[in-house]
Parts: C-alpha cells; sequence; structure tokens
C-alpha cells in the first residue's frame, strides 16, 4: 500500500505543476506608456534607416532603361524625320513642278505623239524610228506641250512661267523609248529651268 500513496502524491505534484504552468502563460505583462513610446521611436528609427539605405542603394545602382525604349525612341525620331523630309518634299515647288511635267510628258507620248508616229507602220518600222531615241531621248519643251491635245496644259504651264518664272524652251521632258517599244515601254525625265 505504501507504493500507491507514492504514486497518488506524485500526480498531486504533477498536476500541481501542470497547472502552474497554465497560470504563467496566461500571465500578461502590461507596458508602461514610456516603454511604448520606445517602441515606437524605435520603429520610427528602423524605417528611418531603412529609406535611408534603399536610397544609398539607389544612388549606386540607378535605375536601369530597357534598351526597347531607346529604340522606339530612336524608331520614333527617324519616323518624325522622314515624315518632315516628305512633307517638305511634297510642298517643294521645284519638285511639284517636275512631277506635273513629267505627267504632261507621258500624256503627251502615250495620247498623242505614239499614236501619231505609229499610224501606217509596222511594229518594225516604228521599232526602228524609236531605237534611235533610246540613248538621246526625244525632248519636248513645256511651249509645245501646252498645244497638244487642244491646249490641256496650256494654264498650268502659263502659271509655272508666271510663278516660278520657268523658261518655256529650257525646261523640257525628256522621254527615252525603251524595247519592245510599246505604248508604255519608256523612261522619262525632266529637265526643270525655273527660278523657285
Amino acid at each position: 500500500m505504501a507504493k500507491k500513496e507514492i504514486k497518488k502524491g506524485n500526480t498531486k505534484n504533477n498536476t500541481n505543476k501542470k497547472n502552474n504552468v497554465a497560470k504563467k502563460t496566461t500571465t500578461k505583462k502590461v507596458e508602461t506608456p514610456k516603454e511604448q513610446k520606445v517602441e515606437i521611436i524605435e520603429e520610427k528609427v528602423v524605417k528611418k534607416v531603412e529609406v535611408e539605405e534603399a536610397k544609398k542603394e539607389v544612388k549606386k545602382n540607378p535605375v536601369k532603361i530597357d534598351k526597347r525604349i531607346f529604340i522606339g525612341i530612336g524608331a520614333l525620331l527617324v519616323l518624325i524625320v522622314i515624315v518632315f523630309i516628305i512633307v517638305k518634299c511634297i510642298n517643294n515647288p521645284k519638285v511639284k513642278t517636275t512631277k506635273k511635267v513629267k505627267q504632261m510628258g507621258e500624256a503627251f507620248y502615250t495620247e498623242y505623239y505614239y499614236k501619231e508616229l505609229s499610224k501606217n507602220k509596222t511594229k518594225k518600222e516604228l521599232s526602228n524610228i524609236l531605237s534611235k531615241f533610246d540613248e538621246k531621248g526625244i525632248r519636248i519643251s513645256i511651249n509645245n506641250l501646252s498645244v497638244f491635245n487642244s491646249g490641256i496644259y496650256k494654264e498650268e504651264i502659263e502659271a509655272f512661267k508666271k510663278d516660278y518664272k520657268c523658261d518655256g524652251k529650257k525646261t523640257k521632258v525628256v522621254i527615252y523609248p525603251k524595247k519592245p517599244y510599246g505604248k508604255n515601254d519608256y523612261k522619262i525625265d525632266a529637265e526643270i529651268s525655273c527660278e523657285f
């Protein structure tokens, strides 16, 4: 029986220890206002140090801009320059005049000259005639362009002469017939003699 009593005593001690442990863990420590202020100040100091370290890191390793951004900016600048050049060329009186003179020369060659030249001629005869102008070209002044096809271009040519002081004899279109010497087989250039 003595053994049983010892066992009971041990159990009582164990239970008491468990109760004490439970009591210890449930107790709460109350901080004083002074301790709370210290904790708040410590948090502010830690945050300030973290911000300063982040600023130093940024200074050491500045933000790297992606290469794609530089490529995009470069492409945009090139596009702007190209558009500027195109607009300038379109509004350039010399470019406009050259383009219009070439259009007049094309109309003259396809609608008038080629038709008149090919009348009553075989393809071989026509080829022989046009082959002579392969290198030197057929030169037509704007004075001559103003009178063909019932003077369709007369007003425009007079405007060139008046606005840009174009010389009616020296401003020309040069047509180079090319093999196989068909109606649309040619190359055309313009010689402009104007004061822009």
